[in-house]
């Protein structure tokens, strides 16, 4: 049966009025165990869905340089790169949504073109005097990227525009045939643009001092620019130093080299390349309200980081030693809150610090004469914390809530002296004795404090890495593994897995209740199979996962992110002299993403919703991080 649709009807004194009518719909249709919102057959969606993209992509680059005297050297470069897509998508009848079924199905098509360029200009200065060495560069950037993007998305079905037809037809997949469809058509432009120049001065060849500085000017500004006059072009500098010391002292023999390092720097990042006000309509000239509020404060976020460190050798070069410390800040950093009035407030507020150190050690050995073996560990800590926030008029700090999830299970709070990626949830609500409370049908009783609930930061403080290379006469051996310790993810997947009564977990909840008579539990005068809940209560076992997936109590689907895989695995081989003398052929297979040596979670903890803020680490039937296996060869003469 179709879903009701308004018809015109003729009444008896020949006046027309629209009522809602169903037809009766033939053709194939899904068989489910549920026939229910966003319930649909696994090899339905394999099999029936149809979706088909289409890529074509041509790019080339130009390089001149010109050497304009014995120091001075000029480089312009040129780049661009066109991109074709299209896509089409046929999606059966009986499909269901999150909110309604495809009674007729539909058909969706869309078209994209993209054209990217890149262009700069380079001066290059190059002079010794003495026991001084000066080199300086000078140049220029222009980047570019203009898109047109045109579709149609309709039931698949006839469509009879007087209306007084209801159609039958089901699965016309036809931009022809496509009932009611929603067509769009815009196009996208966005560029930057900078200046920079860059020069450093060296002293015997040990000592060195270096600088930079770099004027930007981003699309994203300009409206700005041209009707409040703000800045339409920002600067950044940076400096830094190095010393070799086993060029300036002597050292113990172990020694090989030691290099002494620190910089200090500042980089900006433009703001989203959003329209931020009201618009007009071309067709008819009305209004178009923005979806944002005030934008009090328009300017890039800056990171500004001062970093420290050394490199050193020892034993000939065979063991190697780095350390790196680093003490970073972001500055106005780009957030959007959502106002009480329903709009979206960005900001460019607040001070987020990362501290931390970075270390890798490295050892090289010959254990035949043919047998060389290469191993390296490295380790990273990081701690960030929120310094400042954005400040009320009255000088209070800002409350810049995030919520995440179906219903915003979760706050992502973003306040002074917390970390930058803490979420909260919703707990049970519990007695006097710490017990769960329940309804009178065995259900858990979720807390009425909203978000009372620490749950943890989705950000690993450490991260290890183990890499290997093996080399034996003319075979190559490679290996990675690596992984981090800490953090959280969340997974609405298992939520609603656990509501349908399809996962794991249910499953061994079910065979417990059947293999032990005491799992079992009364309620409402009706005896069920019993789940064990954390506080040794007996509740009905689908009760308690309806009662708790999918998108009612996400604190249950909270999972540690500690994890260790084999990262990437490669075995190469080097046919010598194969094409003439020192013309060799190198072939290699290569596997990335292989399989985890460790995982205390359900899901890859690299997974990511999407790339906005506070958005790593949640999971709502996300495509599983892709596994790749490939041949490499090379050539080098």
């Amino acid at each position: 049966m179709s879903n009701p649709q308004d018809v015109l009807i003729k009444t008896a004194n020949g006046d027309y009025r629209l009522v809602k009518k169903q037809v009766e719909l033939e053709g194939a249709r899904q068989n489910w165990l549920f026939d229910a919102a966003n319930q649909n057959n696994p090899y339905w969606l394999t099999d029936r869905v149809n979706r088909k993209s289409n890529l074509s992509r041509v790019y080339g680059y130009v390089t001149a340089n010109l050497k304009l005297t014995d120091d001075l050297n000029a480089r312009l470069r040129y780049s661009i790169d066109r991109g074709k897509s299209d896509s089409n998508t046929e999606l059966p009848a009986t499909t269901q949504f999150p909110t309604f079924m495809m009674d007729y199905g539909v058909y969706r098509q869309g078209l994209s073109r993209t054209n990217e360029f890149y262009i700069d200009g380079l001066l290059s200065y190059n002079k010794e005097i003495s026991d001084f060495n000066i080199s300086a560069n000078l140049g220029t950037t222009a980047h570019k990227i203009t898109g047109y993007h045109e579709g149609m998305n309709g039931k698949a079905t006839l469509y009879d525009y007087s209306r007084l037809i209801l159609y039958k037809d089901i699965n016309i997949f036809s931009p022809e045939s496509a009932a009611r469809n929603s067509l769009w058509a815009y196009e996208t432009v966005d560029w930057d643009q900078s200046g920079f120049f860059t020069a450093q001065l060296g002293y015997k060849d040990y000592l060195f001092l270096e600088g930079s500085y770099r004027l930007d000017r981003y699309r994203a500004f300009e409206q700005f620019h041209q009707t409040r006059g703000t800045p339409s072009t920002y600067g950044y500098f940076s400096f830094g130093g190095n010393a070799l010391v086993h060029k300036m002292v002597t050292l113990p023999k172990v020694i090989t080299n030691f290099k002494l390092r620190a910089s200090y720097s500042e980089v900006g990042n433009s703001i989203p390349n959003k329209f931020y006000s009201t618009a007009k309509s071309k067709i008819t000239g009305a209004v178009i309200p923005s979806k944002y509020a005030y934008f009090d404060n328009p300017v890039p976020e800056e990171m500004k980081s001062f970093e420290a460190g050394f490199d050193m050798s020892f034993f000939r070069n065979s063991l190697n030693w780095d350390v790196t410390f680093y003490n970073a800040k972001m500055v106005k950093s780009y957030l959007e809150i959502r106002t009480p009035a329903g709009l979206l407030e960005p900001v460019n507020s607040g001070v987020i610090r990362n501290i931390g150190v970075e270390t890798n050690v490295s050892y090289g050995m010959n254990l035949t004469k043919n047998l060389f073996w290469r191993s390296g560990i490295n380790f990273s800590f990081n701690d960030n914390r929120i310094v400042e926030t954005r400040t009320n008029p009255d000088g209070t700090d800002a409350y810049m809530p995030q919520y995440i999830g179906f219903g915003g299970k979760f706050l992502v709070r973003y306040e002074k002296g917390g970390r930058y990626g803490d979420f909260y949830g919703t707990g049970f609500e519990k007695d006097a004795n710490g017990k769960i409370k329940l309804y009178d049908d065995g259900s858990p009783v979720l807390s009425s404090d909203q978000y009372n609930e620490f749950i943890g930061n989705m950000n690993s403080k450490y991260m290890l890495g183990w890499n290997n290379m093996v080399s034996y006469k003319n075979f190559k051996l490679n290996f990675l593994i690596d992984g981090r310790l800490g953090g959280k993810v969340v997974s609405f997947t298992e939520a609603f897995l656990d509501y349908g009564g399809l996962s794991q977990r249910t499953a061994d909840a079910r065979l417990a209740a059947e293999n032990d008579p005491t799992l079992t539990c009364t309620f409402e005068g009706k005896t069920y199979p019993a789940y064990r809940m954390e506080d040794g209560q007996l509740v009905p076992i689908q009760k308690y996962f309806q009662g708790i997936g999918g998108d009612i109590n996400a604190t249950q689907y909270v999972y540690d992110a500690t994890n260790f895989r084999l990262r990437e695995l490669s075995l190469g081989y080097t046919f010598k002299n194969l094409l003439g003398k020192n013309k060799h052929l190198s072939l290699s297979v290569i596997g990335r993403n292989l399989f985890f040596l460790y995982l205390k979670a359900p899901i890859d903890p690299d997974t990511s919703l999407s790339t906005g803020n506070s958005l790593g680490g949640f999971d709502i039937f996300n495509m599983p991080t892709a596994r790749s296996i490939g041949v490499s060869a090379s050539v080098s003469f």
